[in-house]
């Protein structure tokens, strides 16, 4: 095993974003969230003044919907980034 300590060195950056909304395909939007399919991101982190925002373009990975009979019918939607998240003010 050894009497050294191990080191570990920065590698390279990814980030993937998550997000839950309510299902309608008549918002044309919503339609174009299909797997495989490159989408722009903007999110704005849990916060009072809401003036930064992260931006970056991902690809779907996953889409779910679900809801109980006689609720409105929820989805959840998965993209993973391909390149740099920006910090937008």
């Amino acid at each position: 095993m050894g009497a050294t300590t191990k080191t570990f060195v920065t590698g390279q950056k990814s980030w993937s974003a998550s997000c839950e909304l309510l299902y309608d395909l008549s918002n044309a939007v919503q339609a174009d969230l299909v797997i495989g399919e490159s989408v722009d991101i903007k999110v704005w982190p849990n916060s009072v003044s809401q003036t930064e925002s992260f931006a970056g373009t991902g690809i779907v990975t996953s889409t779910s919907q679900s809801g109980a009979l006689g609720d409105l019918v929820g989805s959840s939607i998965t993209v993973q980034g391909t390149g740099a998240l920006t910090v937008v003010a």
